[in-house]
């Protein structure tokens, strides 16, 4: 309990220091379901793993969904991002908002984004009401993104 309170009074403080620094909005280039340009600073969403661009889930296109509804949760709205640690691919991993929405957390229960618990357990509890209720990823036969690349 004390943990999980420490964790959201972190992700809180990390939010009000972005949004009293940030005053203009963002130039937002959506590159798929995960990753994304803010300000020319490319950002790989942390805890999240959306499927590939051009993969699909069984007949269905959910990698090309996964990023339609990335660019439909930023249009229009101010996007910001954590400071974190570059990844392989040279992206900063890191928590972003669309004003008040939680990018990652918002895929997740739109199942267009498995949580991706081989760096973070932070969106287990949303991927298991996505997939309860079936929708997206969870509605057809899916393969994770992690096993699609491989």
């Amino acid at each position: 309990m004390t943990r999980t309170l420490f964790s959201m009074f972190g992700k809180l403080t990390t939010a009000i220091a972005l949004m009293a620094a940030t005053g203009a909005s963002a130039q937002v280039t959506v590159i798929d379901g995960d990753t994304l340009d803010v300000d020319g600073v490319r950002y790989r969403i942390e805890g999240i793993d959306a499927p590939e661009h051009g993969q699909k889930c069984g007949s269905w296109a959910c990698g090309k969904a996964a990023t339609s509804h990335l660019r439909e949760l930023t249009n229009g709205q101010d996007v910001m991002c954590s400071t974190g640690q570059e990844d392989d691919y040279e992206r900063i991993v890191a928590t972003c908002w669309a004003d008040d929405v939680e990018l990652g957390r918002a895929m997740v229960l739109a199942g267009l984004a498995w949580a991706f618990i081989k760096y973070s357990d932070t969106y287990m509890q949303e991927e298991a009401e996505a997939r309860q209720s079936g929708i997206g990823i969870w509605s057809e036969q899916s393969k994770p993104a992690w096993e699609f690349r491989a």
